[in-house]
């Protein structure tokens, strides 16, 4: 994940962040809402009830999208719940809406139980999303390198093969998953899968102005040391292991 490991890692904890996971533009990020509600825009959602896991990517996503509406957070009242409990809540109509990933949220759609309001991938800023992180305990990496390094070497040859087979490749994650097609391909628009787990400039900017939101919102204690934290070293050791093996 990247909150989970941004909070880790401004703790202080002796943890490397050596790559990503991936790094969606849409952050999966959806609201919804009943679908005979009378809601259709986030504006609407003022003063109204929002379920969602605080802390999350989603969070943040929806703080984002909402101050771009002129709103904060404090204008919706949120409460702090996930997709087992707050969908069931939102089909019952005991809350307005709720803000969930593109898999969970693709199934209330096509029961018939939920219209989307907001979709990050259409209706969200490129600058909003951020990478998922790959996390590694710091005395594990400077005792089993050769562990990290093949991690990522597959992992590496695994983003290029999504990128090179799209078809099999949302046929495998459906059939794993159990997540819809729809959802799937929703997510892996026009198959691009976004799985290199190059830790890029771009990348830690992202993930400085995720940290910054964070300790805004109050999600976060401390303050990250990036020349600490980011450890290029595994990947340029993994790629050039592969470069040498090609």
């Amino acid at each position: 994940g990247n909150n989970p490991s941004l909070r880790l890692a401004a703790s202080g904890a002796n943890v490397k962040l050596v790559g990503l996971s991936s790094w969606l533009p849409s952050n999966e990020t959806l609201v919804l809402t009943r679908a005979d509600s009378d809601i259709r825009t986030l504006a609407d959602l003022k003063g109204k009830r929002v379920g969602y896991l605080a802390g999350t990517v989603r969070h943040s996503t929806f703080a984002k999208a909402l101050e771009a509406q002129g709103l904060s957070i404090d204008d919706v009242e949120s409460l702090n719940i996930g997709i087992e409990s707050s969908g069931p809540a939102l089909a019952r109509g005991d809350i307005d809406a709720i803000v969930e990933g593109q898999g969970s949220a693709q199934r209330l759609v096509e029961a018939g139980q939920a219209r989307i309001v907001f979709d990050a991938a259409k209706d969200g800023r490129p600058e909003w999303a951020v990478p998922h992180a790959i996390s590694v305990n710091g005395d594990f990496a400077q005792r089993y390198p050769d562990i990290v390094e093949r991690i990522l070497k597959v992992d590496i040859a695994a983003a290029e093969w999504v990128e090179a087979n799209p078809e099999e490749a949302i046929s495998i994650f459906v059939e794993e998953t159990g997540n819809s097609e729809a959802a799937v391909r929703a997510t892996y628009a026009d198959g691009r899968f976004y799985q290199n787990p190059e830790i890029t400039p771009a990348a830690v900017e992202a993930l400085k102005g995720e940290e910054a939101f964070m300790a805004k919102a109050g999600l976060l204690q401390g303050s990250i040391d990036y020349d600490r934290w980011v450890d290029r070293s595994f990947f340029e050791a993994a790629t050039a292991e592969r470069t040498a093996g090609n």
